[in-house]
C-alpha cells in the first residue's frame, strides 16, 4: 500500500505499526525446488567469484550482489525472477535482499545470502532463540524481515509520479535508492526506521541484559583480585544462565545436531564453564585455557582453509 504526504518545511511523518515475528521453517518446499534454488545459490556465488566481486559477510550489503546474481542465474535457465528489497528486524533496521522465484510449482521467495552464510556461522540466529540449518531457507524463513518492493522499481501507475514528473520516485516514496555500482544500497536521506520491542520479548531482553551485567561485573571483579571468588557467588550467575536457557536453550541443544553447529555449540558451553570456574574459585585454569584455544581455532582455521584452498596444486 502506497501513499503520498504534502509536508511543509520542517514538518515529520512518523508510521508506527506493530509487529509479530514468526519463523516459516515448517514449511516445506518440493524437492525439485529446492535442488533448483541450492544450485542456484552456489552458481550465483561462482558467478561473483568469477567477476571478481567480494562477497564479505559482515557486510549486509552484499545480499544485494548475491541476489542480482542469482536472479541472473535463473533468468539464463529461463525462470522468472526478481530481487525484493528491505530490512531484516534486528537489533536495529538492517537492509537486506533475497529473491521471489516464479516457477511452474508456484512463487517462491529465497534467501541465497542466508542459505550460505549459515554454512560458514551456523549460530547466526543464536541470540534470537532460532538455529536455522542452511537448508531450512530453502523452503522457508525467520520471520524477521519487511519487504519495500522489488528490483527493477515498477514506477508505472505509482502514486505522486503524475504530480510532479520532474522529481524521482526515490524522492516521493518510501523506497530504496538502488546504487548497483556499489552492491548497496540505503533509503533516501530523512527516511529512518527503528525497533523497539514489546511486551514479553522486551522485558527478556532488558532482564538478560541486566543479569548478564551483574554477572560479568562479579567475574572480572574476581579475575582483577578485587573480590574473593566464593561458592555463593554462583547465585549471582545462576538467574543469568536460567534466563538465557529459557531464551536460547532449544536453539542451543539443536546447534549440536547442524553441521559444524556444534563447534559453536562447544564453544559456549567452554565459555560458561570457564565463567562458573572463577565465580566458585576452583584452583585450575584449564576451562578458561580450553576455551581461548578453541576460540581462536574456530576463527583461524576457516581463514587457514580458504587460504589453503588459493594455494596452486
Amino acid at each position: 500500500m502506497l501513499a503520498c504526504f504534502d509536508l511543509a518545511a520542517n514538518e515529520d511523518l512518523q508510521l508506527q505499526a506493530d509487529l509479530e515475528t514468526r519463523a516459516t521453517f515448517s514449511s516445506k518446499a518440493p524437492v525439485e525446488v529446492t535442488s533448483l534454488l541450492r544450485s542456484l545459490s552456489h552458481a550465483a556465488r561462482e558467478r561473483l567469484q568469477k567477476e571478481g566481486s567480494v562477497i564479505g559477510w559482515l557486510s549486509q550489503n552484499s545480499s544485494l550482489a548475491l541476489a542480482l546474481a542469482l536472479r541472473r542465474e535463473a533468468e539464463s535457465l529461463g525462470r522468472r525472477a526478481t530481487v525484493l528489497l528491505g530490512h531484516l528486524a534486528l537489533r536495529e533496521a538492517t537492509p537486506h535482499a533475497w529473491v521471489r522465484l516464479y516457477l511452474p510449482e508456484g512463487d517462491f521467495e529465497f534467501d541465497p545470502w542466508f542459505f550460505l552464510r549459515l554454512q560458514d556461522e551456523p549460530a547466526f540466529w543464536l541470540s534470537w532463540g532460532l538455529s536455522p540449518a542452511a537448508d531450512d531457507y530453502l523452503s522457508g524463513h525467520e520471520g524477521r524481515r519487511l519487504c519495500w518492493g522489488e528490483v527493477p522499481l515498477p514506477a508505472h501507475g505509482m502514486p505522486c509520479i503524475g504530480s510532479d514528473e520532474t522529481t524521482p520516485a526515490q524522492e516521493l516514496l518510501p523506497w530504496p535508492e538502488i546504487d548497483l555500482a556499489a552492491q548497496g544500497f540505503v533509503f533516501p536521506e530523512g527516511y529512518e526506521i527503528t525497533l523497539q520491542a514489546q511486551g514479553a520479548e522486551n522485558a527478556y531482553n532488558m532482564a538478560l541484559a541486566a543479569l548478564r551485567a551483574l554477572a560479568f561485573v562479579v567475574f572480572a571483579l574476581i579475575a582483577l583480585g578485587l573480590l574473593s571468588p566464593a561458592g555463593w557467588r554462583l547465585l549471582l550467575y545462576l538467574p543469568y544462565a536460567a534466563v538465557l536457557a529459557w531464551g536460547q536453550g532449544r536453539a542451543w541443544l539443536r546447534l549440536w545436531s547442524l553441521p559444524n553447529g556444534w563447534r559453536s555449540a562447544l564453544e559456549a558451553s567452554l565459555f560458561h564453564a570457564a565463567l562458573v570456574t572463577v565465580l566458585v574459585g576452583k584452583d585450575t585454569v584449564l576451562p578458561q585455557t580450553l576455551f581461548v584455544i578453541y576460540w581462536a581455532y574456530n576463527r583461524l582455521e576457516p581463514w587457514w582453509r580458504k587460504l589453503r584452498s588459493k594455494e596452486p596444486s
